[in-house]
């Protein structure tokens, strides 16, 4: 299989071929067609055979190649296949001119005026991003469609130690891009009942739900919508099946399923199967979660309850803490004022004030009643990473990539002494009782 499949526009043909030689060089194996022949049937199945058996899709930006019919062709096969989309400018082109597919993607400039070994780097970066996750994608990807050229037949579906691999890409997929294509699922599943026969509800549920997907194929031909609907249904009905088989092992990760699949029937107003609906309570009363809390614009690093229990806080990658309430999940107050991640929060004993360190290097005391800002401890020369109460909130304890700690006084915001002997960064740092 290629690692790169490259499109570009036939006047083009001397930088496809420069962008060609420095992929090989770095041990890359790119596929492109030097043809320049009329299309056929033929060539044109041996193209799209190309892209889909490619990890990424690279299109090469010029004003001759967004005009071409070809690579509008090529575009729309990996766009319907759900591959990594890397567009690479030559010359600039208006925003309007560039397929819509490309226009969401982060591009990589290798124009004249560009350094070119530089961008190219960027290049690289971009084809080995989640590296392994993609080849899987693609790998995958082969294999559904020989199933499925080859009226899915049952011995080619996946054997148990591939299918283990497989389901647990799908579940990765759910966050990751390129998402995994409606075939994907559909093999999946299918391999599913072929290798372990579910219980009987489960294997009927998908049995009929490739069924329909099988009956209304040629129906759809006529009545795409009806198509589409028909796929969110097998879909919904392939999450449930992973989520009924997560159950007992894994009830977080089965709730989170069935969460998908009752979100992706629910937000299209289309009818939830009773199989998705028992799913969800019963994955509800198994689970051990009981708030979700939700605000946060980026990642959460760090969360700590208030000594009495009843709030939480919570820092994350946007720059924020935020209080909640632990009974209801509401927020109480955003924290404002840092200007990077906030790594660690941190109550004081008698809960009346949080401090929080960030990315900043600063550490920040907070009226909790309130949410103002009181002090803000300066000193560290890098990252803060941890920050900690003396159990008689006099003194606060914070640790830093500058390879030190520090102790300051909370009345005063001042540094009372610095730590200094690591000879590495400070990961965390701790109170004894």
């Amino acid at each position: 299989m290629a690692d790169v499949f490259i499109s570009y526009s036939r006047k083009n043909i001397e930088f496809a071929q420069h962008i060609h030689q420095e992929l090989e060089t770095r041990d890359r194996q790119p596929w492109v067609d030097w043809q320049d022949i009329p299309p056929s049937a033929e060539w044109l199945d041996e193209v799209y055979a190309g892209i889909q058996e490619a990890d990424t899709f690279l299109f090469i930006i010029s004003p001759d190649s967004v005009v071409s019919e070809i690579c509008t062709l090529e575009i729309e096969h990996a766009v319907q296949h759900n591959k990594r989309l890397v567009p690479v400018v030559l010359y600039d082109v208006s925003d309007d001119k560039v397929h819509s597919a490309m226009s969401a993607h982060n591009w990589v400039f290798l124009r004249e005026e560009d350094d070119f070994n530089t961008n190219f780097e960027l290049l690289i970066d971009a084809l080995d991003t989640d590296l392994e996750y993609v080849k899987e994608h693609t790998r995958l990807l082969t294999r559904a469609i020989e199933w499925d050229q080859d009226k899915r037949a049952r011995g080619l579906a996946l054997s148990r130690r591939e299918l283990q691999v497989a389901e647990g890409w799908l579940t990765e997929g759910i966050t990751k891009e390129p998402k995994p294509t409606e075939l994907h699922t559909e093999y999946i599943v299918f391999s599913r009942t072929a290798v372990i026969r579910l219980q009987r509800i489960l294997i009927t549920s998908i049995t009929v739900a490739f069924v329909l997907m099988i009956g209304l194929s040629v129906f759809a031909f006529y009545q795409r919508d009806q198509a589409r609907k028909t796929a969110r249904v097998a879909t919904a009905q392939s999450l449930a099946a992973f989520a009924l088989a997560s159950m007992e092992t894994d009830p977080e990760l089965g709730l989170l399923l069935a969460t998908e699949s009752f979100r992706s029937l629910y937000h299209t107003n289309e009818k939830i199967s009773p199989l998705s609906n028992t799913l969800l309570r019963q994955l509800l009363l198994k689970s051990r979660v009981r708030l979700t809390l939700k605000g946060h614009n980026s990642e959460v690093d760090s969360a700590a309850w208030s000594p009495d229990d009843q709030q939480i806080v919570t820092g994350g990658w946007d720059k924020t803490a935020k209080i909640w309430d632990a009974k209801t999940g509401h927020e109480l107050f955003t924290l404002i004022g840092h200007d990077d991640v906030v790594t660690s929060a941190s109550y004081s004993a008698d809960g009346a004030r949080i401090v929080t360190g960030s990315w900043d290097k600063t550490a920040k005391i907070w009226d909790t009643k309130t949410g103002h800002e009181l002090f803000t401890l300066v000193g560290h020369e890098g990252w803060i990473n941890s920050v900690a109460w003396s159990p008689n909130g006099a003194r606060i304890v914070t640790a830093s990539e500058d390879r030190t700690a520090r102790i300051w006084d909370t009345k005063t915001g001042r540094e009372l002494f610095t730590l200094v002997g690591h000879t590495a960064a400070v990961t965390s740092a701790a109170w004894s009782s």
